[in-house]
């Protein structure tokens, strides 16, 4: 090997350490064009909410990044406790906790009906520019509803999405 070393010329030389920074360089573009990609299509969850005078009230999640997000929680903090979508058997429960969590007779917002809700489950996928409603809530009781509702939700509860790019990278975002 040696004799091999020894018998090479500064322009073989030049070749071989030329030729070992090109694979480097390509190596190193490789992860730094991966990374691109990743945030080339990284999702951006928000949670909306909305009320009109006649008495309803919804909560939305829209993606508003720009890759598609895998929505793998919803969590729904209050004094009460905890709701989490992953935890439920049916959305139907988790709609109806919601309510419990929103009832507050101090506040006038006893008479609480489930107008809509969504059917999503586990795992759901949100498009590019999608939304869904989380809930839609109403109240005969259409006195300030929604600064009531939103008053609620800024004091006593949290809401948090958890969801995930198609590279497996987990995000968060909360209301509150």
């Amino acid at each position: 090997m040696k004799k091999v070393l020894n018998k090479l010329k500064s322009t073989e030389w030049l070749s071989v350490i030329i030729a070992s920074f090109a694979l480097f360089l390509s190596i190193y573009e490789g992860y730094q064009t991966r990374v691109h990609n990743e945030l080339s299509v990284r999702p951006k969850v928000g949670i909306i909410l909305s009320g009109q005078d006649s008495g309803i009230f919804s909560a939305r999640i829209k993606n508003i990044g720009l890759g598609p997000a895998v929505l793998t929680d919803i969590k729904l903090r209050s004094e009460q406790g905890t709701v989490s979508m992953k935890n439920m058997k049916n959305s139907q429960a988790f709609f109806q906790d919601i309510l419990l969590f929103m009832e507050d007779k101090e506040n006038g917002t006893t008479d609480l009906k489930m107008t809509d809700n969504s059917t999503f489950k586990y795992n759901f996928t949100l498009g590019v520019g999608e939304e869904i409603k989380i809930f839609t809530l109403s109240d005969s009781n259409k006195s300030h509803f929604f600064e009531v509702s939103k008053k609620y939700l800024e004091r006593k509860m949290r809401i948090e999405v958890f969801y995930e790019d198609f590279y497996g990278n987990g995000f968060r975002n909360q209301y509150n």
